[in-house]
């Protein structure tokens, strides 16, 4: 990450940046004997970067640490101590260990899917579409970006791509992204939006505002539940109204962890813990 600027906002940059940034900082704390977890932290990276990744996990490796990831990328696969091939399809078909072993191994096993595809025997189709006018942008200048002039189809599947750092995020959050939303031309000098009457931004944020939201909170229907709660007899006794069945509530939440039902004990090295609240079980 050695692109970015000391007074660069943490919220302006990229998820890839921001889990990089994480992976980071676990080398500089020369901890050993944990196990790091990763969630294809490839996912969104050139191939170049790709390279510098393994290498940062080769030295925690190195320091004395397990490393386990969930990975599709073949290069991260190749260079991968031991490698367990799960399947072999998705949903309600898979949850089996089809393979598992070295790269040589899963390569001979007749029932990995993944092997096929190591061994090029499955090749995925491209199909090209036709192509219609799109956004024209001239003078882009968001944070790395070089004033730059460029044209974007529509009537198609896009790609932005690049190694990181090159501007990729900074191109489509803030200059397509604010310039749709505000009806201007943000971070640049001239925008046209053609053949496009929306766009839906979907980044990696968070769903909901609060921590505490969940599936019935996502949906409305935990509004019903208050007031169902609110309504029994015992409720009504004890002067309960629909606040006291609320998270967020003063009311209804626990004043040891405010709802959450754990608390956060901070870690000076490591991600925070969180703990079952004693208070609240």
């Amino acid at each position: 990450l050695d692109y970015l600027n000391i007074d660069r906002p943490i919220q302006s940059l990229s998820g890839g940046e921001a889990q990089r940034l994480r992976i980071a900082s676990q080398l500089v704390s020369d901890l050993c004997s944990l196990t790091y977890v990763l969630d294809e932290p490839t996912v969104g990276l050139h191939p170049r970067d790709t390279e510098k990744l393994l290498k940062t996990i080769s030295q925690l490796k190195e320091n004395g640490n397990t490393i386990i990831m969930v990975e599709h990328d073949m290069e991260v696969i190749k260079n991968a101590d031991h490698i367990i091939d799960l399947g072999p399809k998705a949903g309600a078909n898979g949850g089996e260990i089809i393979a598992q072993g070295n790269i040589e191994e899963i390569k001979k096993s007749e029932d990995s899917i993944t092997g096929k595809y190591l061994n090029q025997e499955i090749i995925i189709p491209v199909s090209k579409a036709q192509l219609q006018t799109g956004i024209q942008i001239k003078a882009a200048h968001a944070h790395n970006l070089k004033d730059i002039e460029l044209k974007i189809p529509s009537g198609g599947m896009v790609a932005i791509s690049g190694v990181s750092g090159s501007g990729k995020s900074s191109l489509v959050f803030d200059v397509i992204g604010k310039s749709f939303k505000s009806g201007k031309a943000e971070n640049c000098e001239f925008i046209s939006f053609e053949n496009i009457n929306s766009l839906s931004i979907m980044d990696q944020q968070s769903i909901g505002t609060s921590p505490l939201s969940n599936c019935a909170t996502y949906t409305g229907i935990f509004e019903d539940i208050r007031d169902l709660f609110a309504k029994e007899p015992e409720a009504k006794t004890k002067g309960f109204k629909k606040s006291h069945f609320s998270f967020n509530s003063k009311d209804g939440s626990c004043p040891a962890c405010k709802g959450m039902g754990k608390n956060k004990v901070p870690m000076d090295f490591l991600s925070d813990v969180w703990v079952s609240c004693e208070t609240c079980d």
